[in-house]
C-alpha cells in the first residue's frame, strides 16, 4: 500500500490500534506529505500505532497533533534520519521505538524536549501510564571527536528516557563500541590522543626549526665571540710585546704602484692599525723599509713574509705581469699565510696566473676606489683592519700546516 486517503480514517476515530507496517507510506509520505501529515489526525483516542517498515524517510513535524491518547509509536525498521516531529502533545505517550533506522545524532532541541518529557509523563499519568521511554538500538550513531557528536553520545550514556536493557553501539574509527558502556571512554580517549597527535604534527615542525634556529644561532654567536676574543689577543700581545711574529702584515706591491701605495695605502694602513691595537710599533712590513741591504732578495722575502701574521697583495695589472710579484704571493701560499687582495685598478682575469684567479675566484677582495681625495678603500679601513687582525689571531693560533688557503676578508 502506497497511498492512503486522509478521508478513509475520519469516520474511525474510535480506533485505539493501527497497524500500518510493512508498506510503501514512503511514497505518500514523500509525494503527499501534506496528506500524511493529516492522516491520523480523526484518530484521537488511538492508543498504538505502527508504522514500521515502511521506508519512511522523514515524519513531517504535525503528524501526530490530535493523538493525546497515543501511549505506543513504533516508527522502527525505517530510513528516518531526524526525530524532528512534534511530541509535545502526546501526554499519554510510554513508548516511541524508532529502532533500526538512520539517525545518527538527536538535535539538542529535540534532546531537552524529550527530557521533559520524560518528567512530566512521570508524574501525570493518564490512564495509569508509566514513565517514558524511547528506543533507539540498531541506530548508525558515530563516536567522532566533533564537539555536537561528543556531546550526544555524552547524552546517550547517561540519559533516563532510554531503556537501560538497549544496547547502543556507535562506529568509533571503523570499530563498534558500546555507548553504554565503555564507548564514553574509549571516544573521550581517542579523542584525546587525536588532539595530542595534531599538536604532534604541527608542533615537531616549529620545535625542529626553533632547535635548529637555536643551533645556528649558537654557533655564530660562538664564532663571533671567538673572533672578538682573537681580536683582543692579538690586540693585547701587541700591546705587551708579546706578539709571536715581529710584523702583523706583509705589504706587496709592483713598482708602478708605489705612489699609490706610499703615499695613501702605506699610511693610512698604518695608521688605522696603531689606533686598533694601540700600539706605536711599525706593524706593516714594506720590502723598502724591511729588507736587509747585501741580503739574497729571495732569502729577504722569505724572512719577511715568515715574520709576519698576514700578506696583503695590492693588485692592479702591472703586478700580475711582474714575476716577482707572483712570486711573493706563492711563497705566501707556501707559507700557508692568510691572503688578503686589495684591487686598485679592474683588471682582467686572463693576466691572472693560474693560481692568482682561484684565490680571486674563492675569496672576497677588497678595493680601492679613486676620489677627489686621492681615494679610499672598500670596505672601510676600519672593517678591514679588523679582518687583518683577526686573519693574524688564526694564523698565529694554528701551530699546524693547513691544507687549504688561508681565509681572505669577507
Amino acid at each position: 500500500m502506497e497511498y492512503i486517503s486522509p478521508s478513509v480514517l475520519l469516520p474511525s476515530e474510535n480506533i485505539q490500534i493501527l497497524d500500518l507496517s510493512n508498506n510503501k507510506l514512503n511514497i505518500m509520505q514523500e509525494k503527499y506529505t501534506k496528506d500524511f501529515e493529516k492522516l491520523f489526525r480523526a484518530q484521537t483516542k488511538l492508543h498504538y500505532l505502527n508504522l514500521s517498515y515502511n521506508s519512511l524517510s522523514h515524519i513531517p513535524r504535525e503528524t501526530f497533533l490530535n493523538n493525546k491518547m497515543l501511549k505506543v509509536l513504533d516508527i522502527s525498521y525505517n530510513n528516518i534520519k531526524s526525530l524532528d516531529f512534534s511530541m509535545s502533545q502526546l501526554v499519554s505517550i510510554e513508548k516511541v521505538i524508532a529502532t533500526h533506522n538512520k539517525i545518527h545524532t538527536i538535535d539538542h532541541y529535540i534532546r531537552m524536549e524529550l527530557e521533559l518529557f520524560l518528567h512530566r509523563t512521570s508524574s501525570y499519568a493518564v490512564d495509569g501510564n508509566d514513565a517514558f521511554y524511547l528506543y533507539l538500538e540498531g541506530n548508525p550513531f558515530q563516536c567522532t571527536c566533533d564537539e555536537t557528536d561528543v556531546t550526544f553520545i555524552e547524552w546517550l550514556h547517561s540519559v533516563e528516557v532510554i531503556d537501560e536493557n538497549e544496547t547502543l553501539t556507535c562506529s568509533l574509527e571503523k570499530n563498534l563500541v558500546d555507548v553504554r558502556g565503555t564507548g564514553l571512554a574509549e571516544t573521550k580517549h581517542f579523542c584525546r590522543m587525536e588532539i595530542i597527535k595534531k599538536v604532534a604534527w604541527i608542533s615537531t615542525p616549529i620545535v625542529f626549526t626553533t632547535v635548529m634556529l637555536g643551533i645556528i644561532f649558537a654557533v655564530l654567536f660562538k664564532r663571533h665571540r671567538k673572533r672578538k676574543l682573537r681580536i683582543r689577543k692579538i690586540i693585547s700581545q701587541i700591546e705587551t710585546g708579546t706578539f709571536s711574529l715581529p710584523h702583523l702584515v706583509f705589504l706587496s706591491h709592483c713598482n708602478e704602484d708605489s705612489d699609490l701605495v706610499m703615499n695613501k695605502i702605506y699610511p693610512e694602513l698604518c695608521d688605522h692599525l696603531s689606533k686598533m691595537t694601540r700600539s706605536n710599533k711599525p706593524l706593516v712590513c714594506l720590502g723598502d723599509k724591511h729588507f736587509r741591504p747585501g741580503y739574497p732578495l729571495r732569502d729577504e722575502v722569505m724572512r719577511c713574509i715568515e715574520e709576519s701574521s698576514v700578506f696583503l697583495a695590492i693588485i692592479s695589472r702591472n703586478f700580475c705581469r711582474r714575476i716577482w710579484c707572483n712570486l711573493e704571493i706563492g711563497e705566501a701560499y707556501d707559507q700557508k699565510k692568510p691572503i688578503i687582495m686589495l684591487m686598485v685598478e679592474y683588471v682582467e682575469k686572463e693576466l691572472m696566473d693560474d693560481f692568482l684567479q682561484k684565490i680571486f675566484n674563492r675569496y672576497a677582495h677588497a678595493t680601492w676606489k679613486p676620489d677627489d681625495k686621492g681615494g679610499h678603500i672598500e670596505p672601510e679601513w676600519k672593517l678591514f683592519c679588523k679582518s687583518i687582525i683577526q686573519l693574524a689571531g688564526k694564523s698565529t693560533a694554528t701551530a699546524h700546516p693547513v691544507d687549504t688557503p688561508a681565509e681572505i676578508i669577507v
